[in-house]
């Protein structure tokens, strides 16, 4: 990860105001190959992960589908999150009758087969559009990924993608919370981030302008500024 300047860019700068913790979830990454397991257990890593490094109580950062983690997180454990950003996230992704706005189940069903064939391919143009001339950038991109999972956990984690539903928690989150999306992701639609924003009690929303999901490119100085401002005011308010 650290190889792409974009990337290490990013983090530095979350890193000068803040203690910033990073893991891999189960099955991906650094973390031991084994199932990538249900929503429950991933919540109990983060707590496992906080407990291991001392900490009682953390700003919890999610991004695209750690957003869901995160959500239901700072619902079942309120005692630890001192605040709560997400980014470019949702709260449910398939379609439901009183959710127009998800994925179609079958179209779902069509993305987690063709991410299964084709990993570790990258649509770059779909996920950051601001660098799909960059080859050297697809190509570290599709490495991260090829270290990063096999076909089967990515298949595993496109299927705890489409069965995730935590929007009748959202009503139980009490930290300061913070929603940002940019406006024209194609990854995640923005309405998506707005019903977040629209049913967590007190959110602040904040709208970015651009097309990149992934949180490193584009106009990073900007996204990172507003957590930056957030989480100097969230004491205040929680």
């Amino acid at each position: 990860m650290w190889r792409e300047p974009t990337y290490r860019a990013y983090i530095e700068l979350l890193g000068r105001f803040a203690r910033l913790i990073l893991f891999d979830k189960r099955g991906t990454g650094l973390s031991d190959r084994v199932p990538v397991g249900s929503v429950d257990d991933r919540l109990d890593d983060i707590r496992a992960v906080l407990d291991a490094l001392g900490v009682t109580k953390a700003a919890i950062y999610g991004i695209s589908e750690g957003g869901p983690l995160a959500l239901l997180f700072a619902a079942r454990y309120s005692e630890r999150t001192s605040a709560l950003v997400v980014y470019g996230s949702f709260a449910r992704m398939c379609v439901a009758d009183d959710y127009p706005i998800g994925v179609a189940t079958a179209a779902w069903q069509e993305r987690t087969e063709f991410t299964e064939r084709n990993w570790p391919v990258v649509d770059v143009d779909r996920w950051a559009p601001s660098m799909s001339g960059n080859a050297q950038f697809r190509e570290w991109l599709a490495e991260v990924r090829r270290y990063g999972a096999s076909p089967g956990a990515a298949r595993e984690l496109m299927e705890v993608i489409g069965a995730v539903d935590v929007r009748s928690s959202l009503a139980a989150i009490t930290a300061p919370t913070l929603v940002m999306h940019r406006l024209d992701d194609a990854t995640v639609p923005v309405e998506m981030g707005r019903l977040i924003a629209q049913h967590v009690p007190g959110a602040c929303w904040v709208e970015l302008p651009g097309a990149d999901h992934l949180p490193w490119t584009g106009d990073v100085t900007r996204l990172v500024a507003e957590i930056e401002n957030f989480l100097a005011q969230a004491p205040a308010r929680s």
